[in-house]
């Protein structure tokens, strides 16, 4: 693991993290999960391979990655290796699992993760912020009240939304709590694209901070409550 001084080893766990996601979800697809949930027991590679309809080659290399990842265990019987599920991989990624995550997966891999490589672009050109500001907008109305409400924050008259983006949350907030005002907390850029592309009246209980979470400009005083979405 990387350190402050040395942060490194993090930076290649970060680089990796898609190549792992394309493992998950790639084992997925083929139904890996779901053969050796449905089988209760570990099978071979052969077998796997056949049932699956894969190369040998290719699917000893997607197993393996699997063991690795700590999805699948790994056990030599009769000089044979055979593979079962883990616990999480029978609870979250198997696909006949009341708990199995893969159409979140699947979004991600079908959605988020291609649209990823616009970001650049994204940063670059105002008409592509405003969409990711109607995007979460939208979330937000359908979210935010429950979010918000799964404590109660009325104790609290200084509200700080760190990284409020589009201000959805923070104008969600004045609207449940008509005691509190909000400082929208994001990076000045942010505040000024949102301060730009949204109205915010004089009366609306809502000022903007822009800087860096991690610096020392950002300074809150107490009471408060810090709200990072």
């Amino acid at each position: 693991y990387g350190t402050e001084h040395h942060p490194f080893p993090n930076f290649l766990l970060l680089v990796h993290l898609s190549i792992s996601f394309q493992i998950i979800f790639t084992s997925c697809e083929f139904g890996i999960f779901d053969l050796l949930r449905e089988s209760g027991e570990s099978l071979s590679l052969a077998i796997i391979a056949e049932r699956l309809n894969t190369s040998l080659t290719g699917m000893e290399t997607l197993l393996n990655c699997c063991v690795t990842l700590n999805l699948l265990k790994m056990e030599q019987k009769d000089d044979r290796d055979l593979y079962g599920n883990t616990e999480f991989a029978n609870l979250y990624l198997a696909k006949s699992s009341p708990k199995s995550q893969y159409y979140t997966l699947k979004i991600f891999s079908d959605v988020l993760y291609p649209r990823m490589k616009y970001l650049p672009d994204a940063v670059r050109s105002e008409e592509r912020i405003e969409a990711v500001f109607r995007y979460m907008n939208e979330a937000w109305s359908l979210h935010g009240r429950e979010v918000l409400t799964a404590f109660d924050l009325s104790e609290f008259e200084s509200i700080y939304d760190i990284g409020g983006s589009c201000g959805a949350l923070s104008k969600e907030l004045i609207a449940i709590y008509p005691n509190c005002s909000v400082t929208l907390f994001d990076l000045p850029e942010v505040v000024e694209t949102s301060k730009k592309h949204h109205a915010f009246s004089e009366a609306s209980r809502i000022t903007f901070h822009g800087g860096l979470v991690l610096s020392r400009e950002l300074w809150i005083p107490r009471p408060w409550f810090a709200l990072h979405p």
